[in-house]
């Protein structure tokens, strides 16, 4: 069996579906492998497209997501997508092709040294060969997946990929056969950190993505309910507590002023799947911190940490919900949530300064997406002044159903992510939003998506500038020629790729252009024309 027949069988066989990327002939072999196995191809015109979509498609399915890239420019260029599956804690697996060493001795175009290139962004890099890919290829999958998952590099060489690879067929198709063993994590005592829970009156519960990737997620709100506190989320950890449940008390990363100010007050925060790289600001404060999670559970932003415990999601899980129960009502509940969410609400609203003339208030696009969305709908978003916003404001009700980058955070990931989620889920409402200057980083990726003809909804936030850091620029009294660009006719651009679209300059416009694009099912590109002075109106704006 040749390596690339061998890495194909072995990743359909743990249910990969797709591969993401953009080929060169020396990784021909590899994607025929794949494609011989019933792994389907998806071409993107950029290689970075190719990992956003492949972190999303992967955290969705529950495998990793896989991508491919070329030798040389195709390994350099999809190192921003491999670095944001490693902080986003993504499974992905990374194949590109190289020179090796042999090869190099009389041919150098193209030739890195990869591994050692790629060690800073993985949680593991090796140099995948004939001799050793039925050993690599299982721990690199297993890798992946592993507490905490992120993404695993495996280079090869065209050679190498159709090497006869040793051992008869027999013996290879059993490693195939057979499904990597589960993570086993301790189940540690909870006997202290139960106590200083149970018996807090001031109780504050925050949610991390931690235990969304050990897939834990029906377990999650037994601890919320039976400890009867206030809860919040990180920005990755949106949609693991149900917006409408009556503990929920917002997202913590932006726009949280009134969330921040409960964390002062509170006597014990206890953390659940808190792993640091998710927040946005950290807590040095008055109360101390209970905090579980899978591994790292003294996370350095939730400080001072009164007990860390360290093991297995569910056991900590269905532990803390038996042992952490408070003797009668909490001085701290379901009314100290609802005042709190009430009033980032509140904070959220459209400012009585706002003029319709004036465009769309950017809270209103998030606001009207929501009410034309199924509740089950898959929402994503790009990075830029509209993520910060769309994290606090858009209201998930199921976990993974909001798909962004919070870790590299690089902008781009909008468009793709989106069509990664499609792909997974071609049975659900997905949407997107996404800057102007966000979507033209990638903006071939237009074409990859009619090419693809995949149904769904991206609305395009028009500002004709990088508005986070225009901001800040503003503030300081600093030129903002260097965040300033000129407008695109985006909707033109769509119709000469065939995408639909429509152009909204008001809310009513909006409402109606968001009813009739998801209604049609089909790829429909909306312009919104901002009012960006409401960002600058939001109280606690980044």
């Amino acid at each position: 069996m040749k390596t690339a027949e061998f890495v194909g069988r072995y990743l359909a066989a743990r249910g990969v579906k797709h591969a993401f990327g953009h080929p060169g002939s020396d990784v021909m072999d590899l994607i025929e492998g794949f494609e011989q196995a019933g792994i389907e191809f998806v071409l993107t015109r950029h290689e970075n497209t190719a990992a956003y979509m492949a972190n999303v498609n992967g955290q969705l399915r529950g495998v990793p997501g896989v991508a491919i890239a070329t030798k040389g420019p195709g390994v350099t260029n999809i190192t921003s997508g491999v670095a944001a599956a490693l902080l986003d804690r993504a499974p992905l697996l990374c194949f590109t092709s190289h020179i090796d060493e042999e090869t190099a001795a009389s041919y150098v175009h193209q030739h890195l040294p990869v591994v050692e290139f790629y060690r800073t962004i993985t949680k593991m890099a090796a140099e995948m060969t004939a001799a050793n890919a039925a050993e690599l290829v299982p721990r690199a999958y297993q890798t992946a997946l592993a507490s905490l998952p992120g993404s695993v590099y495996l280079p090869s060489s065209a050679r190498e990929q159709t090497r006869d690879m040793p051992g008869e067929d027999v013996a290879l198709q059993a490693i195939i056969d057979t499904a990597p063993p589960a993570e086993q994590l301790a189940t540690p005592d909870l006997t202290a950190a139960a106590a200083l829970v149970r018996d807090a009156e001031r109780l504050l519960v925050v949610v991390g993505p931690g235990f969304n990737h050990a897939n834990v997620n029906a377990k999650l709100l037994e601890p919320v309910d039976a400890l009867s506190a206030p809860v919040c989320v990180t920005p990755e950890a949106v949609g693991q507590v149900p917006a409408d449940h009556a503990l929920y008390a917002g997202m913590y990363g932006w726009y949280d002023d009134p969330l921040r100010k409960l964390m002062g007050e509170a006597d014990i925060i206890l953390t659940l799947g808190s792993e640091g790289w998710d927040n946005m600001g950290s807590y040095n404060g008055p109360g101390r911190v209970v905090s579980l999670a899978a591994t790292g559970a003294n996370d350095p932003t939730f400080q001072p940490v009164a007990h860390a415990v360290n093991g297995d999601p569910a056991a900590l899980l269905r532990g803390m919900a038996e042992a952490g129960r408070h003797q009668g009502a909490r001085a701290w509940g379901a009314a100290h949530a609802a005042e709190v969410l009430g009033e980032i609400d509140h904070n959220l609203s459209v400012s009585t300064e706002h003029n319709e003339a004036d465009g769309i208030p950017p809270q209103a696009v998030l606001t009207l997406l929501r009410q034309a969305a199924p509740r089950n709908a898959i929402f994503s978003c790009d990075v830029g002044a509209h993520k910060s916003l769309s994290c606090q404001a858009w209201r998930s009700y199921e976990p993974k159903t909001l798909a962004l980058t919070n870790g590299l955070s690089p902008m781009g990931f909008g468009l793709a992510s989106a069509m990664g989620a499609k792909i997974a889920c071609p049975d659900r409402t997905v949407g997107s939003v996404t800057g102007d200057g966000g979507l033209l980083m990638y903006g071939g990726e237009l074409a990859t998506w009619a090419r693809l003809k995949l149904p769904l909804v991206l609305v395009v936030m028009i500002d004709a500038s990088l508005t986070q850091v225009k901001r800040r620029q503003e503030r300081r009294g600093y030129s903002v020629a260097s965040t300033s660009f000129q407008q695109v006719d985006f909707c033109g651009l769509a119709g000469v790729l065939g995408i639909d679209s429509i152009r909204a300059r008001t809310t009513a416009e909006l409402q109606v252009a968001l009813d009739k694009a998801i209604a049609a099912n089909r790829p429909v590109l909306i312009e919104a024309i901002l009012d960006t002075e409401e960002y600058r109106r939001i109280p606690g704006t980044p």
